[in-house]
């Protein structure tokens, strides 16, 4: 009895981590990015896709979306704009990669190192500044 009580338990457990984790294992499609995509869009996934939704006051506006990506040093160039679009070079500008190092990759490819970028970052959350970073918030 107590050995089937344990590995319900202890499967409970898996099942409960393994859907965690699925949600990180999404794709750059899967989660809706796409080159072109307009800057508002992109902004509210990449709060999505990091699970950055705590480090934000709870009714966020655009605006607070834009402030916490450039209070991070996450900015297209020119700056964000609701109306403006994001392609892979300006990805790449984000990154801070180099265009000749980055001629190779594709828009997928520069979102999903942006992404574990954001995730490294969020991570450490003393290096998040201008950003009013709850205690309660998702711990990446």
């Amino acid at each position: 009895m107590k050995k089937g009580l344990f590995v319900f338990i202890l499967g409970a457990l898996f099942l409960m981590f393994a859907s965690v984790g699925f949600a990180a294992d999404k794709t750059v499609a899967e989660w809706g990015f796409s080159d072109g995509m307009n800057q508002g869009d992109f902004a509210k996934l990449l709060v999505k896709a990091t699970h950055a939704e705590g480090f934000l006051p709870a009714a966020s506006t655009l605006n607070n979306v834009f402030k916490f990506w450039e209070g991070l040093g996450i900015t297209p160039p020119g700056g964000w704009n609701a109306d403006g679009v994001i392609t892979r070079d300006d990805v790449v500008t984000m990154l801070g990669m180099d265009a000749e190092k980055a001629k190779d990759l594709t828009f997928d490819d520069v979102v999903e190192s942006l992404l574990a970028n954001v995730m490294d970052m969020l991570s450490n959350s003393s290096n998040v500044e201008g950003s009013s970073i709850s205690p309660i918030g998702p711990k990446i």
